[in-house]
């Protein structure tokens, strides 16, 4: 009969990359960039008159603002991914955690205002 060893094997001299911590750190920091980048380029569309006859700026500002709700929205997501990224990454043995605590602790943010913009926008349309 043979019996497996009861001692679990040596871990590696040098510790790997844990390439699924790394990812979702990427993607929890390209999320909270999605909004101000959207804002940006809503100012930028709205703002561009090529005839020069529109000075309002405020119809820029309300264009930057519609822009970075839907950045928000798609930030979102993307910080949703690199939550469940995070997570997984600290289940890979022998390798540094930091980075998926990180996607974790960042990522739970942006997860949450997901979450409050579709309870509020479901809450919402309930009497209707």
């Amino acid at each position: 009969m043979t019996y497996a060893p009861a001692v679990e094997a040596a871990p590696p001299a040098v510790k790997r990359r844990n390439v699924p911590g790394i990812i979702g750190f990427i993607f929890v920091m390209l999320a909270y960039a999605t909004p101000l980048l959207a804002g940006v380029f809503g100012f930028i569309v709205a703002s561009q008159d090529p005839t020069g006859l529109f000075t309002d700026a405020s119809w820029a500002w309300l264009s930057a603002l519609f822009w970075a709700f839907i950045g928000v929205v798609i930030g979102g997501i993307i910080a949703a991914v690199g939550l469940i990224l995070g997570i997984v990454s600290l289940f890979v043995k022998f390798a540094g955690r930091v980075l998926g605590i990180l996607a974790i602790v960042f990522g739970s943010a942006p997860v949450l205002a997901l979450l409050v913009i579709l309870v509020t926008g479901g809450l919402s349309s309930v009497g209707q």
